[in-house]
């Protein structure tokens, strides 16, 4: 794994500039209540290797591995596309693939009709187990129900603190979400009178929630492998309507659009702010009136 650094003493499509040819490949990650779906899809665009994997000289080959619970697979393709289904119970946080194709049988006389010229008059033999191509790495978080992405629970929690006086964010707490933590005296206000009244939700979200989700947006690559930021990176990959705003948290330049992210983010907290205290005003006009 984690080979695109490597220098191959033979050409290798997709390092370098060896063979010039271009490929394309895409992935998708569905799951159930018991097992993920990895379809993988790949676009090769290079007849010599394509015809070596016809004559099954060589296959597309899947990696794939765990580190937190070491579990490690290898399939096989000759199409260049991939269903694999990896049960929920083998795997957690994040599971990395790469996808390569691999010779099966020595190869004494290779040939590529796009192999840099540097390459002419070499005689190039590969064996078993050789790199013909290397086609990419991806990944996916094993932790993260892709239903629930837009779910704010999912990946921030308000908690109680006896030891503080005033609202602080935490961004590295033990369950990996983002945490706002109140004083004691604040939490039981929230808890009997405020938690679950979908209006005062909204002006929640429009104050408290906001300004700890600008504030971990700010320090997301302080944080990047918690779950808060791993959730916040894949909504922003596999929401269409926050994705095409093109906002990095990363990028240095996209900082002052932060703010516009996280309100996509939480689906215009400030307009429900208004919509929310509008409905008490209402409400309570209603009581006075009876």
């Amino acid at each position: 794994m984690k080979i695109e650094n490597v220098a191959f003493p033979y050409p290798v499509l997709g390092i370098g500039n060896d063979i010039t040819s271009n490929f394309t490949w895409h992935y998708s990650v569905d799951q159930n209540n018991y097992e993920y779906l990895i379809t993988i899809d790949i676009q090769l665009n290079n007849e010599s290797i394509e015809n070596y994997i016809k004559y099954d000289l060589a296959d597309y080959i899947c990696e794939i591995e765990c580190i937190s619970t070491f579990v490690r697979k290898c399939e096989r393709s000759k199409d260049g596309h991939f269903d694999i289904r990896l049960p929920k119970s083998l795997v957690a946080h994040e599971v990395v693939f790469e996808l390569s194709v691999v010779v099966k049988y020595s190869i004494e006389d290779y040939e590529n009709k796009d192999i840099n010229p540097i390459y002419n008059g070499y005689q190039i033999s590969l064996e078993p187990g050789d790199l013909m191509a290397y086609i990419g790495r991806g990944k996916f978080s094993a932790d993260i129900v892709y239903e629930k992405l837009k779910r704010i629970d999912t990946f921030m929690i308000i908690r109680e603190d006896a030891n503080i006086s005033q609202t602080e964010f935490k961004f590295d707490s033990y369950d990996g979400k983002i945490e706002i933590l109140i004083p004691s005296s604040m939490y039981k206000h929230y808890k009997e009178e405020i938690k679950g009244n979908s209006n005062y939700a909204a002006i929640i979200h429009g104050s408290l929630v906001f300004n700890a989700l600008l504030s971990a947006l700010y320090n997301i690559d302080t944080y990047p492998d918690s779950l808060w930021a791993r959730c916040i990176k894949t909504r922003i990959e596999k929401d269409p309507e926050i994705a095409k705003l093109n906002i990095d948290p990363s990028d240095e330049d996209d900082r002052e659009q932060l703010p516009r992210l996280a309100q996509a983010l939480l689906g215009d907290p400030f307009k429900r702010l208004f919509t929310g205290i509008e409905k008490i005003h209402e409400s309570l006009n209603f009581d006075v009136e009876d």
